[in-house]
C-alpha cells in the first residue's frame, strides 16, 4: 500500500521532511485523514489538493515525530539534537524479544511478535531486573525488558547510502547496568554517520542460572542468548533504518567488553557483526565462567528441595522477581561471579558456548573479525572507590600472586609463580 502512496505524493509535489520514502505515503493519508484503506481514492485526493493544501500537509507533518515500517509494523519515533546542536532521531524501546516471564523465565529467548497500527517508540526502554551493591541492596528494573534503542542521523530515502551500524552492549558486571540515554546517550554519535543501536539483555540469576539435568532446559546462557537475538534482529531490520547489516561493529565496556569478546567466540554469533571493539575486559578474565548447576544452588541457598528438579525450577518461576533479585544480593558478595555466562552441557538446544575461551583461542576456532582492545590508565578506580565508600579505607594488593591469570595453572607457592 505505502509504495503505491508514495508514488501518488511524489506526482503531487508534496515533500514531507520526517518520513522515511517507505511511509511517506502512510503519513501523509494519515495526518490529511485520507482513505488508507482505499489506495486508488487516496492517491486520487492527494492529487487534486492545492499547493497550499499540500503546504500545510508538509507543515503539520514537520510537527510530528518520524516513522518507520520494519518488519513487526510501524515504529513512530521522535526528533533529538546531538553535541553540536544538529538533529537526529530517536526509536526507543522496540521489542527484540518476547517477555521472559512465567514459563520463559531462565529460557533462550523468543522473537518478539509485531503489532497492528503505530507503536510508540518514544519511551525510555526500561532496565532488566537488578540489584545494586553498596551499603544496602536496592533493586531495580523489570523482568519484560528485551528491548533495544535505536538512534539514527538522517531518515532513510531511496537515495541514501546505507550507513555502518554500531552496536552498544552495556557493562556492569552480568548483574547490573543498562544501555539508556543516562549511560549510553547517543548525542556525541549522532554527529557522525553512524546508526547507534543500544540493547538491554537479562541480568543476574534472570540471565546466566544454569541447571545441569538437560530436560529442564535452562543450560545457562540466556542473556548472552538475548544478545545474539537483537543481532539478529539488528542483521534482519536495521536497513529499514538506513543502516547497513553487513557492516556492524559490536562495542562494550567492562562485561559489555567481555560480552563482545564471547561473540567472537561463539559458533551462535557467527555472520552478525564485521568488527569488535573492547573496552576493559575480555573472554579470558580469570574468574569469570561461572559455577556448574547454579539453579540447584540457588534452590538450596533459598531453602527449596532439589529432589526433583522440575518442581524446583517451577518454585523458582513462582517467586518475584523482586524477591529473587533480593536472595541473589545476599549471595553475591561471597560470589560475585555466580551468574555470569557458562561453559553449556550438550543439549538439544543451540549453545552459546561449550568449551573454554582460552580453549577456542587457541585452537583459532573463532570469529576472524578486526577487534580494537584497549585499557584505561586507571583500571579499577570504581573499585577503589566501592572500598572507600563502605570500608573508608583504599585497598590494598597484598598478595599480587591473586592476579596471576588462572587459566595459566600455576602452582601456588611454585617457583614458576615466584618467577611472575
Amino acid at each position: 500500500m505505502c509504495g503505491s502512496l508514495n508514488k501518488g505524493i511524489a506526482q503531487s509535489g508534496v515533500e514531507p521532511a520526517l518520513i522515511s520514502d517507505k511511509n511517506t505515503g502512510l503519513r501523509v493519508a494519515e495526518i490529511l485523514c485520507l482513505p488508507k484503506e482505499n489506495v486508488t481514492e487516496c492517491i486520487r485526493v492527494i492529487r487534486a489538493l492545492s499547493p497550499d493544501e499540500l503546504l500545510a500537509a508538509q507543515q503539520a507533518i514537520k510537527g510530528q515525530e518520524p516513522l518507520i515500517e520494519i518488519s513487526q509494523g510501524v515504529l513512530k519515533g521522535f526528533v533529538l539534537q546531538n553535541r553540536d546542536g544538529g538533529t537526529f532521531y530517536g526509536f526507543r524501546k522496540i521489542p527484540y524479544a518476547q517477555p521472559p516471564i512465567n514459563d520463559l523465565r531462565f529460557k533462550a529467548p523468543v522473537p518478539a511478535d509485531g503489532w497492528e497500527g503505530i507503536r510508540d517508540a518514544t519511551t525510555e526502554m526500561p532496565a532488566c531486573t537488578q540489584f545494586s551493591t553498596g551499603y544496602s541492596s536496592i533493586i531495580s528494573g523489570q523482568e519484560d525488558c528485551l528491548y533495544l534503542n535505536v538512534f539514527i542521523p538522517e531518515l532513510p530515502s531511496e537515495n541514501s547510502t546505507k550507513k555502518p551500524v554500531m552496536v552498544y552492549i552495556h557493562g556492569g558486571g552480568f548483574y547490573s547496568g543498562d544501555g539508556t540515554d543516562l549511560l549510553a546517550g547517543p548525542a556525541f554519535l549522532m554527529t557522525k554517520e553512524v546508526i547507534l543501536v543500544s540493547i538491554h539483555y537479562r541480568l543476574g540469576v534472570f540471565g546466566f542460572i544454569n541447571f545441569d539435568d538437560p530436560e529442564l532446559g535452562v543450560p545457562g546462557n540466556a542473556g548472552m542468548k538475548d544478545q545474539v537475538l537483537a543481532l539478529k534482529w539488528i542483521k534482519e531490520n536495521i536497513a529499514d533504518f538506513g543502516g547497513d547489516p553487513d557492516n556492524v561493529l559490536i562495542f562494550g565496556t567492562s562485561a559489555g567488553s567481555i560480552s563482545v569478546h564471547l561473540h567472537m567466540i561463539s559458533p551462535m554469533s557467527t555472520g552478525l557483526f564485521n568488527k569488535v571493539i573492547g573496552q576493559s575486559g575480555v573472554a579470558l578474565f580469570p574468574t569469570l565462567i561461572s559455577a556448574r548447576n547454579t539453579g540447584v544452588i540457588l534452590a538450596e541457598y533459598l531453602g527449596l528441595q532439589t529432589a526433583n528438579l522440575t518442581e524446583t525450577l517451577r518454585s523458582l518461576r513462582e517467586i518475584s522477581a523482586v524477591d529473587l533479585s533480593t536472595m541473589e544480593s545476599s549471595i553475591q558478595p561471597d560470589n560475585y561471579f555466580f551468574a555470569t555466562p557458562n561453559i553449556e552441557l550438550s543439549s538439544d538446544e543451540e549453545a552459546f558456548l561449550t568449551r573454554r575461551p582460552l580453549d577456542i583461542l587457541l585452537e583459532g576456532d573463532y570469529n576472524h573479525v578486526s577487534l580494537l582492545t584497549g585499557i584505561n590508565n586507571l583500571e579499577g578506580l570504581l573499585m577503589e572507590a566501592t572500598e572507600l565508600e563502605q570500608t573508608g579505607q583504599s585497598i590494598l594488593i597484598e598478595d599480587f600472586t591473586e592476579f596471576i591469570p588462572h587459566d595459566l595453572e600455576i602452582a601456588a607457592g611454585s617457583e614458576e609463580e615466584k618467577k611472575l
